[in-house]
Order: C-alpha cells, then structure tokens, then sequence
C-alpha cells in the first residue's frame, strides 16, 4: 500500500528529524499520503508526542498543538478513496492508539481531538466501529475545550444521517447520545440545588439541535425520540422544575413570549419537539399514534404540552381515540392553556359532533370557588370566556356563551391563549380575589379596607396569597387612579403594603405621562402623604413583613414616596407646578424628621447605601425641590437667596447632627457639588472643611465616595485635598476600591491636561504618585492617557513624553508587576509620530514585555504604522519582542511591517528572514506564510 521516498524526500525528512524546531513548518507543507509511513517508522508518529497541557502561571495552562497533526488532516482528504483503504486503517488505528494512550496517562489535549474529529469526517465509515464513539467521548469530556471537537463531530453526524444504512445509522445514535450528554452542576441561584448542564456548549447545542434533530428523528425513527426524551427528562428530574413550565417555558413552538433562554432544558425541550414533530408526521403507523397518547399520560407536565402542540400542528392525521384523549378536564387549566387554546382555535371545526359537545360541556363546568366553597360568578364567567373565546368563531353557541361571560366580567379576556402575558414581573403568588372583585369592593371603601388589612395568608409559589393581592391591590390603583384619592379618608388606614401599591401605581403613571388630571391628582397625593406621615401609627407600624412575605414596609413607603416627589420636579418639561412646591416641600421633611438612616460602616459601598436607603431617597429629592424652586424664579438674585434660605437649615442639621449615623447627607452633599454651588456657593464654601470631615471619618469616607460621581474637581476642593493630604490618604485606604481610587487618579491627569496643575510643582499629586511607584496606580495614570490620544490635544503628548523616562525607571524587569507596567506602556506607542534616540530607548525597554498584559497586538500596530518611515529601527524593536514569546493575532500589522522591511532594499530583506526564522522557532507557521506571501509579492 504504501509508497516509498525519494532520495531527496528521504534527505528532506532526516534533516527534520535532526532539526525538530523545522517541523511545523514541514508538517504545513507534505500532503501525499507515503509520508504516513516513513513518519511512522521515525517514531513522529508515537503517541507520547502528543503534548501535555502547560500550566503557565497560576490557573492559566497552555495547550500546545501537535504539528504532525496539520499534515494528517491534510492528507486524509484522499482517504475516501478506495485505493487508499489500508491508509484509512491505518489512520483509525493511530487514533485509537494516541486517544488511548492520553486516557491511560490521564491527560487531555483537545487541539489534537479536534483535527481527530476532521479525520473521523475523512475517513470510511465502515472503518469505525462503535467501539470507537467511546473515543469521542474522552474527548468531549477535556476541561479546557470541547467547542472545536463538537462542531467537527456534530458535521459528522450529519454526513452519518445524509448516508444512512444499519452502520451509519448505529454510528449516529451512539454519536447523537454523546454529543447531548446531560450531567449536573451546582444552581447558580440555590446552593442546595443543582443545575443540569451539556458538556458541549450551548450555543452550538441549539445550533446542532435546529441542524439534525427533525432529520434525525425523519431517518432514525421512534428511537430518537426516546433519546431526546429520556434527555429531556434527566434535565427536568435535576432542575425539578416541572410543574412551572409554563412559567418558564410560555409556549412549546418558538415565539416572542418565552423568556428567551438559551439554558439546557430549554435546548432538549426544542429538540424533543422538533423530533416528536418530525417523526409523526413522515411515521404513519400505530406505533407512533401510540407513542402520542403515552406522551399525553406523562408525569412530566411539558411533554404532555408537547404532545398537544404535536397534536395540534398534525390534527389532520390524528386519530379519533387520541384527539378525544386531549378534551379532558384535565387539560384545561393554565398549566396547559397556550397549547389546548391554539388546538381549539385551529382545528374545533373538525371535531365531531361528540367531541364539540364534550368540549362546551368541560368548559360551562369550569368553576372558581370561594374559600367556603361557593361558586364565584366573575372569576369563573372570566375563566370560561377564556376558553370560549378559542372556538367562538367556530360554532354559534359557544359565541353566545362567551358574549354572556363577557356581560358578566365586564372585560374581554387581554391575550386569552396565555395564562399571562408580557409580565414584567415574576408572578410568585396567585391573589384571593381578581382585579374585578377589588373593584366592586372599592364601592364600598371600608369592607376593602377591613379584607385587605385582615388578609394575611402567605401562599406557596403559584397558590393564593397576600403577595398575590398586595400586586393586584397596586393593579386597581391604576386602573382608578383618576378616582382612587377620592377615598383618601380610608385608605390611610391600610396597611404599609398596600400604602407603598399606590404611591408606586402614581409613580408608574407619572413616569408614563399616562394622560390624567394631574392638577389634581397631585395636590390631593402630597395631601394624602402629608396626612400619613402626621400618624404616629404608620412611623410604628412593623418594618418586617408577616410570615417573611415579599411585601412593602413603611421603609418601602418612604423610599417610594421620594421618589416620586424626586420625579415631579427634577425635569421642568415635566414637573407638577411650583404651586406644589410648598405642600412637598413639607412632606419630606416631615419624612426627615422621623426616618433613621441606614447603617454605614467603614467598609460600606456609602454612595449604594445612600441612594437606596429611604432616608438618601428623600434628601435627593429635597435637594432637587430646592433645585427647582431656584430654577423657576423670576431671576432676581435675592429671590434666589431667599428660596435658598427656606432649605438652609435642613441642611445644616444634617451637617452638624451630634452622635449621628445618618452619613446619607455627606454623601449626597459631596455627589451633587455642582448642584450646592448653584443652590449657594457662600454656604458650600463656609462648609467645605465639615462636609468632608476629618480624614479616615466615616463622615470623610462617606464624603470622599460621594465626590467620586461629581463632574470635574472644584478648585476649592482640589486645594482643599491638596492642603488636608486627603490623596495619600484615600490612596492608602483600605476602606476605599480600586475603582473610586481610580476615579481620582484620573482626575488629577485631567488637571495636568488642563493646565491647572504642572508635573513637579510643589505638592503635586501626579508626582506624588510617581514617588510612590505603586503599579496599580501607575498603571491607571498609564491606561487614562491612552484613552484620550485619539483627541489629539498636544498637552496630552507633552505629558506622556515628561512621563514616560520616569516610568521606565520604574520597569523592574524580575518584577512581575513591573513587566505588567512594560506592557501598559505599550499603549503609549500611539503617541509616537516619528523614531528618534529617545523614542527607540523607550520602546526597546518595554519591548519585551508587550504580551504580559495583552497589548502586544497594539504594539504591533504601532510598530506597524511607523515602518513606513523607519523599517530597519522598528525592525530592531521587534526583534526584541520576540525574545519573550506571545501569541498574537494582528496579522494586518504583522503584514505591513514584513512588507516594509522588504521593500526597504536587501539589509532589510535579510532581517525579514531573520525575523521569520524566529517566529517559526515559536511555532507560529501562520506568521511565517504571512512573511512568505510578503516575500513572494516582491519578486
């Protein structure tokens, strides 16, 4: 079978025998299959020289290819063909072989598995044996990549489906078994749950299930169904999620109201349905009329869904006996609404006269009962016009029932084929009573009242309970909004949940622009608020929901009613009238008065607790009311000063409060600097010193967090850092994050940019953090100039070329975080316009060091880009990247500079060379064809 070498091949092979740095690049080249041999007989082929994973550096491994591989792909592509049937063996084997030797070593190199998976699609396919599937499955289990190898084998197994006989066929189902291998994890949102999982990625998953399922199940029968189903069920018994399909799963087909997910479950739900589909419609025997009505008797709730929408899609060829099967009682409940709706509404015309009468008699039967038992009308009228409107198109009667149902709710059902519709929140409790039945009950103001306030039952998820009635509660104040205040006097006596449903509903609507009497509504909302907070009764009433429901407090009340004060004046386009001022005005700070602050520690995140506790939600919306008031003036400046002075005093108490923990003002007073300079600059000026307090203070910590969201640095308050050494010590703090310490360090390369600061001026921050040489805040100072180069502002420039020799004293090349440092400097290349002495130095130090943080990519670019005036310096700058090794991907870049160095005459063309050999001793071949195709177009 095997062909021999030429003497000249035979010379070719032991020079790359004796110089294995020249293998990649011979292993690109050779196709013809004799080569197969005489690698074999040389030991290139053994099994050991398939690499181990490297562990580089802490968790991070390097997978290096195996080159013999690229040309045993490449010379596969002729193993189809008969003549080439003991080479094809051959192949098999040295798979088997290499596969079997990394299992009994216990490693793994999915680069390799990958160009296997190319073969297996080269090769015949008598030649595996179902033996060998267990060798994708060793494969498919590499911790570090399955991706590749899945793509290559899910091409397979569709080559496997396009040719099939009882081989072919065998070949795929133990393949299809093993590319959907269900196993579990860890629930990301419950540690005492698990979470099932592919090992393939799910991306590629849904891609492989839209590709073969249908195909598979058309070719192979009932037994991919099974598969599918039997995955699907693994999936459903780990999750145990079940019975809340139609919460997470809205309907079987694809459409707009699911959730969009993309997580397993939902992958092995499409694919048993488009299998199950598929299948029954080509499978015209009794064994698949058979296995739908099984699929109807299911324990799992979304096969039975599934079956249905079979059902449904097929209704012209199913059976009398399984379509009777689905009009049961059973069936027409929310679990299964979507899919029995749509089969009612499509196909009710064909039903015979049985199966019509059977279905109007379910549905005039479906009640909603009372706790005592009785039948409520409304709730059950609505529930049959849900059904009724399905098939009222299609038969007379049903029409009559359904105008009669409608008669009686008062409201056509919205979206009937959905149990909901569009939510925008998760529905965690069903409600005692309907948005109708509210309704009515408002008629009579106090017996609402009494139900709501008593109502305390707590139901399990999807039961009846108060959460439940807490949202449909919220539902009838929008609805009523126009009228809701006009019971004001009883519904001060409802509970805090329910007080925080109407403020929230006015909210919604005002953030809407819903078209109401807003001159109205508001003056009797601020009266309402007012007349709550005067209550002693609702500052005691309970902070912790009953029984742990997910309810509304009187902190939720206080929070949501700041807010919406907040958006009634913060925009003048639409805000409610300085006429209201007054009225709000007093509503906070009566909240002010008696609402504690949250708890701030040392460690706290001050700017997130502030502006979410109740008591921040407020001071931002007096902060705003003052805002507006000052805006919608007649102009004069006394006018200013006097509104000012009506808010005055509320902020310095919250300054000088004794013993306080309430920091939510020293916070806020820092974030909305800008907005107090407007309000009063006399006042903030006088206050600067306490506003921020005394370093390391929770007050200057708070303080500190809350200047980090102020736009630009006041002057007042630079001098103020400066003369306090807050920098050094907002740097040293271990109270304060990267990022806040960031935020600084990037405003005080902005004062220098602006001219307002110069580089070694006295106490100069820039250069107090040069002195430090921390590489973290280096690095930031490093990164901040980078991002602006693309404004071209010539300050920016002249501060980079001040910076630069002084951080490259800094470069420790046994340092790691120095390298680290290298790297970032990397960026600055953008700033270099032409090579000069210094320029080059600079570049040469850090060189080396590019791919340490990621940037050897941007540096090519820029090397790139300064080729076209000076190849030979940058050449020389390269070649030093190249004395520490990374992979890159700037292929362009790589381009331009072999193209320039080569066109530069022959001193530049030897270097070229020079360069190429190097990149090939890393193994990077793609680089060396970039330089080949280069050296090629010169000629």
């Amino acid at each position: 079978m095997m062909n021999k070498l030429t003497p000249d091949e035979e010379m070719v092979l032991e020079r790359v025998i004796a110089k294995p740095e020249l293998q990649p690049h011979f292993f690109s080249k050779v196709k013809q299959l004799k080569w197969f041999e005489a690698l074999r007989e040389n030991g290139l082929l053994e099994p050991s020289l398939n690499p181990h994973p490297v562990n580089t550096e802490g968790d991070y491994w390097n997978i290096p290819s195996w080159p013999v591989t690229e040309y045993l792909v490449r010379s596969s592509e002729m193993l189809l063909l008969e003549e080439n049937v003991e080479y094809a063996k051959a192949y098999m084997i040295l798979i088997r072989e290499v596969t079997a030797y990394a299992k009994v070593n216990k490693y793994s190199n999915h680069r390799t598995w990958w160009q296997f998976s190319k073969i297996l699609r080269l090769l015949p396919a008598a030649l595996v044996t179902p033996d060998d599937i267990g060798l994708v499955d060793f494969w498919l289990d590499d911790r570090f990549d399955r991706y590749m190898v899945a793509r290559e084998l899910g091409e397979w197994l569709e080559q496997l489906l396009d040719a099939p006989d009882e081989h072919t066929s065998q070949l795929a189902m133990l393949l299809l078994d093993k590319l959907f291998v269900v196993d579990q994890v860890d629930s990301k949102y419950d540690a005492n749950k698990k979470s099932p999982t592919l090992r393939i990625d799910n991306y590629w998953a849904r891609e492989l299930v839209e590709k073969v399922a249908s195909k598979a199940a058309i070719t192979l029968g009932l037994q991919v169904v099974e598969l599918f189903e039997n995955k699907l069920r693994q999936a459903l018994d780990i999750n145990g999620n079940d019975k809340w399909s139609v919460i997470w799963r809205r309907a079987i087909e694809e459409h707009a109201q699911n959730n969009g997910r993309n997580d397993v479950i939902d992958i092995l739900l499409q694919s048993y349905r488009d299998a199950l589909l598929a299948w029954y419609q080509v499978e015209r025997e009794n064994i698949s009329e058979a296995y739908l009505a099984n699929a109807l008797d299911s324990q799992y709730q979304v096969i039975q869904r599934t079956a249905i929408y079979v059902a449904s899609e097929t209704y012209d060829y199913l059976d009398s006996v399984t379509s009777s099967k689905i009009i049961a009682s059973v069936f027409f409940n929310d679990n299964y609404r979507h899919e029995l709706w749509i089969l009612l509404n499509k196909n009710f015309a064909q039903f015979d006269e049985k199966q019509k009468q059977e279905t109007l008699r379910i549905i005039e039967n479906i009640p909603f009962n009372e706790d005592d038992g009785k039948i409520d009308v409304k709730p059950t009228a609505y529930r049959q016009s849900v059904w009724y409107s399905a098939i009222k198109e299609h038969d007379a009667s049903a029409n009559d029932k359904y105008s009669d149902c409608v008669a009686i709710t008062e409201k056509e059902p919205e979206h009937p084929e959905f149990s909901s519709y569009s939510s925008v929140r998760v529905h965690v409790s069903e409600s005692p009573v309907s948005l109708v039945d509210l309704n009515v009950m408002l008629q009579e103001p106090e017996k609402m009242i009494t139900f709501l306030n008593e109502y305390d039952h707590v139901g399990h998820f999807g039961e009846v309970g108060i959460e439940g009635l807490v949202k449909v509660f919220g539902e009838l104040v929008e609805v009523e909004s126009e009228h809701m205040l006009k019971h004001s006097k009883h519904l001060l006596q409802l509970k805090p949940h329910y007080l925080h449903e109407i403020f929230s509903a006015f909210d919604k609507s005002w953030s809407d622009k819903k078209a109401l009497n807003w001159a109205l509504i508001w003056p009797e909302l601020l009266e309402f608020a007012q007349e709550l907070l005067i209550n002693d009764e609702f500052w005691n009433s309970p902070t912790i929901s009953p029984h742990g429901a997910f309810i509304g407090n009187s902190n939720w009340v206080v929070s949501k009613l700041g807010q919406l004060i907040e958006a009634g004046c913060k925009k003048d386009e639409h805000a409610f009238g300085v006429e209201n001022i007054g009225l709000a005005k007093a509503v906070l700070e009566l909240i002010l008065q008696r609402q504690p602050g949250e708890e701030f520690v040392l460690d706290s995140d001050a700017v997130t607790v502030a502006i979410n506790s109740p008591r921040g939600r407020c001071l931002e919306a007096y902060v705003n009311l003052a805002l507006y008031e000052c805006r919608n003036l007649n102009g004069s400046d006394d006018a200013h000063i006097a509104a000012w002075q009506a808010y005055e005093q509320v902020f310095n108490n919250e300054l000088t409060k004794p013993g306080s923990n309430e920091y939510e003002f020293s916070v806020l007073v820092t974030m909305y600097y800008s907005n107090f300079l407007y309000l009063s600059k006399d006042w903030l000026s006088a206050n600067l010193e306490l506003i921020f307090g005394e370093v390391n203070s929770q007050r200057w910590l708070c303080a500190i967090q809350g200047y980090n969201y102020a736009n630009g640095f006041n002057a007042d308050v630079y001098s103020l850092f400066k003369q306090k050494l807050f920098f050094e010590n907002l740097l040293d703090s271990p109270h304060l994050n990267d990022e806040t310490k960031g935020h600084y360090i990037e405003r005080v390369c902005l004062y220098h940019l602006w001219e307002e600061e110069q580089l070694e001026a006295e106490d100069d921050p820039l250069s107090l953090l040069l002195e430090r040489g921390n590489y973290a805040e280096l690095s930031k100072i490093v990164w901040w100039f980078w991002s602006v180069h693309d404004e071209a502002i010539p300050k920016s420039k002249e501060l980079v070329f001040n910076l630069w020799p002084e951080l490259i004293k800094r470069v420790i090349i046994e340092d790691k975080e120095g390298q680290l440092l290298a790297s970032k400097l990397c960026l600055w290349i953008a700033y270099i316009e032409t090579l000069d002495t210094d320029t080059i130095s600079w570049l040469s130090v850090i060189a080396p060091y590019a791919g340490k943080d990621y940037n050897a990519d941007t540096f090519l670019e820029g090397l790139a880009r300064l080729s076209t005036v000076s190849p030979l310096e940058v050449a020389s700058i390269w070649k030093l990247m190249l004395t520490k090794y990374s992979p890159v991907y700037a292929d362009d870049s790589i381009r331009v500079l072999f193209e320039n160095l080569i066109k530069s005459g022959v001193d530049g063309q030897r270097t070229a060379k020079e360069i190429a050999d190097l990149y090939l001793k890393h193994g990077a071949s793609g680089i060396v064809n970039i330089y080949r195709q280069s050296a090629a177009g010169n000629k």
